[in-house]
């Protein structure tokens, strides 16, 4: 923000004036656009697979997972 503040959260909704955002502990709060200095990209919870599982690993999973009904 461009008071130095860090906020962080899910958007909830957007617009050219307004973030509403929800936050980890539920609550929402909205944010304006001409109050937020910088945004990031947000992260994802899951890991990368190219590190999770070797390409053979990947492979077998795959082919375990084309062959259940």
């Amino acid at each position: 923000m461009s008071d130095g503040r860090i906020m962080g959260g899910i958007i909830r909704s957007e617009d050219a004036n307004e973030i509403v955002l929800v936050k980890p502990d539920g609550d929402f709060v909205s944010l304006k656009v001409a109050d937020i200095d910088e945004r990031s990209a947000p992260k994802s919870a899951m890991p990368e697979m190219n590190r999770a599982l070797s390409p053979r690993e990947l492979r077998d999973v795959i082919e375990f997972l084309s062959q259940l009904k």
